[in-house]
């Protein structure tokens, strides 16, 4: 029989407020740690490099969407074995994963790289080298990544903070070394697994081996309506957090595809912030469901959009009035249209950024039909910005009208649910 991670009580779940506070100030301490990796290649890169850097990112999140996905079924399945009681079963779940999904990573790894020269053609750039660093971290780090969801449907948010802060510090470490060695474009990308690797630590220690015999493979093939799901609340986060540097990166010119990566990375400090009370309404709404609990579950969401609606707020007020010193620290030098374009970008996002919050309440509740709306409407983003690329205030209006008409159907069709 498999042993529990460690012979001691079961540790309490913490409340909504507690937790989204403890991985808030992590979170914003992980991203603080984020922004001075940014500004040490914002100051090493060239502008078309630093948007090259950044839509590499964007690259490896669509590489992973389908193990992300096939994650998300399992997350769920994981959070309500715990809230079971049922440790042990979530735990060899989760390692059975980790070892299927290490195979099928580096059978991708192996058709990305023959795909190179049609990546590098589509991201406009002779830089095959770094195509082939980005796909290893994209395996790699994808199968380090698996420790994530597992720690949040266990509700162990401490060694996520924890994890959070430290992978942030040796992602600069590692940055600063490629600096140092001339390679700072392979340096930046190959440091990106760090963060997996330090919750992947976490996530070891806590957790046994079980041993082969017991992991459930068989187990490991969900409903299709669930990884139907799954796929869905995956590809709408790509569509919300990288498809737009793919696009623009392909349809603009790569100085005007860097000056958007730029704003974007100074815009998307709003995303960050409430980045966390997404990951605290996922479990507390599956808990909320699994008690019966209706009312407290839509309370939770709505909870979180008000309080996520507060931080944005005050984020895009600071962000707008410091946005000069901003790009000061990005790149070194700021100018008025750069600057122009961050204040328009940083209110655009607001409604994009709350919109994410509505992702984990969707999937917790198993509303596929609701999901399948969301997700078609997700893609109206990087559709409206193919149509609309006559300047880059267009691209930034696309993301708020979009972010806009998310709201306005969440609070439409949840209100009608709800009833």
């Amino acid at each position: 029989m498999m042993l529990s991670p460690v012979s001691k009580p079961p540790i309490s779940s913490p409340g909504f407020l507690r937790a989204s506070f403890l991985l808030l100030l992590a979170n914003n301490s992980a991203a603080a740690l984020h922004y001075v990796f940014q500004c040490m290649m914002g100051r090493s890169l060239s502008t078309e490099d630093f948007g090259l850097m950044n839509t590499l990112f964007s690259l490896v999140g669509f590489l992973s969407l389908p193990v992300s996905a096939y994650t998300l079924t399992l997350t769920r399945q994981w959070a309500e074995l715990a809230n079971a009681s049922r440790h042990e079963e979530a735990e060899r779940l989760w390692y059975a994963l980790v070892v299927v999904a290490g195979v099928f990573c580096l059978t991708g790894m192996l058709i990305a790289w023959w795909l190179t020269p049609w990546l590098a053609w589509w991201l406009k750039t002779q830089n095959e080298t770094v195509i082939c660093v980005a796909i290893l971290g994209t395996g790699l780090g994808t199968v380090l990544s698996l420790a994530n969801p597992f720690l949040v449907a266990r509700q162990w948010f401490m060694p996520l903070a924890i994890g959070g802060i430290v992978g942030a510090g040796l992602r600069i470490g590692v940055a600063w070394m490629g600096i140092r060695w001339q390679v700072p474009l392979s340096g930046a990308v190959a440091a990106t697994t760090l963060y997996g690797g330090v919750l992947a630590f976490f996530a070891f220690r806590r957790v046994r081996w079980p041993g082969w015999s017991q992991l459930s493979f068989q187990k490991l093939l969900p409903a299709k309506c669930e990884l139907f799901a799954s796929l869905l609340v995956a590809f709408s986060s790509f569509c919300l957090l990288g498809a737009d540097l793919l696009v623009v990166r392909r349809l603009y010119d790569p100085y005007q595809a860097g000056l958007f990566a730029q704003v974007m990375i100074l815009g998307r400090i709003i995303f960050f912030l409430i980045g966390p009370i997404g990951a605290v309404i996922f479990p507390k709404t599956a808990t909320s469901l699994l008690n019966n609990t209706q009312p407290r579950e839509e309370h939770v969401v709505r909870r979180g959009l008000i309080f996520g609606a507060v931080i944005l707020l005050a984020a895009a007020l600071a962000i707008s009035l410091l946005a000069p010193i901003g790009f000061q620290l990005l790149r070194g030098s700021s100018d008025a249209i750069v600057v122009g374009y961050l204040r328009i970008a940083v209110w655009c996002l607001i409604p994009l950024s709350l919109s994410q919050l509505i992702l984990p309440s969707l999937f917790a509740r198993r509303q596929e039909r609701l999901l399948l709306e969301f997700t078609l409407i997700c893609t109206l983003l990087p559709a409206g910005l193919a149509i609309f690329r006559d300047n880059l205030i267009h691209a930034f209006l696309v993301e708020g009208a979009v972010g806009i008409f998310l709201l306005s159907f969440a609070a439409f069709r949840l209100s009608r649910t709800s009833r």
